[in-house]
């Protein structure tokens, strides 16, 4: 065991030897804020309780919420997430109200705050959001999949777009979408306008 009497103090694990260097020989650490490194001094993480593995990963949550994450090469430090070291980041896992996400950020510096976009959303009711910012329903989605149990027939439904933005489906070679009159068309290759392609039958 060692331990460092500096402005970030720890206690060091360390393996045995008769000479240990307590600047690179430590297994674990345990800083005075209560987290925890498995081979390296952890970030100074601040709201959050975090087990540090390595360089880049860590498991986090919450001390007065039933909530996990686990996330590479960022650190919520000061306030405010920011990379650990230079390269891409991002986040996973399961709030207090049971959402499961996957927030994902570019490549970056590190120190400074990513930009991290909501890449998937998982509601405890099984409604799956791909690419949304915000909550179900609100036309913010790439693409969605759920059972509308509002429908006497209690349909389940994949969304691709939203109102705003309606997106298409594409299938092989060929995309498939509804166009601004209600129509549905289809064409080989990506379409030009919302009127590109075929429309497809009667539309009812």
């Amino acid at each position: 065991m060692g331990m460092d009497a500096g402005s970030n103090s720890y206690v060091m694990a360390t393996k045995y030897d008769d000479n240990p260097d307590l600047t690179t020989d430590g297994l674990y650490y345990f800083t005075a804020s209560g987290n925890v490194g498995i081979g390296v001094t952890p970030e100074a993480w601040d709201t959050y309780k975090a087990l540090q593995i390595g360089q880049a990963g860590a498991i986090w949550s919450y001390p007065s919420a039933n909530d996990m994450y686990f996330s590479n090469n960022i650190a919520y430090k000061s306030a405010a997430f920011e990379y650990i070291n230079d390269g891409y980041g991002g986040y996973c896992g399961i709030d207090a109200v049971g959402k499961f996400q996957v927030k994902l950020a570019p490549s970056g510096t590190a120190g400074n705050g990513p930009a991290l976009v909501d890449a998937m959303t998982i509601y405890n009711s099984g409604v799956t959001q791909v690419n949304t910012t915000t909550g179900v329903g609100d036309g913010s989605y790439t693409l969605l999949a759920q059972r509308d149990d509002a429908s006497s027939v209690g349909f389940s439904h994949l969304s691709c777009g939203a109102d705003a933005d309606r997106g298409a489906i594409r299938v092989g070679g060929y995309w498939i979408w509804v166009d601004d009159t209600g129509d549905l068309r289809i064409k080989s290759g990506v379409p030009s306008s919302d009127t590109d392609g075929t429309v497809v039958g009667t539309q009812n």
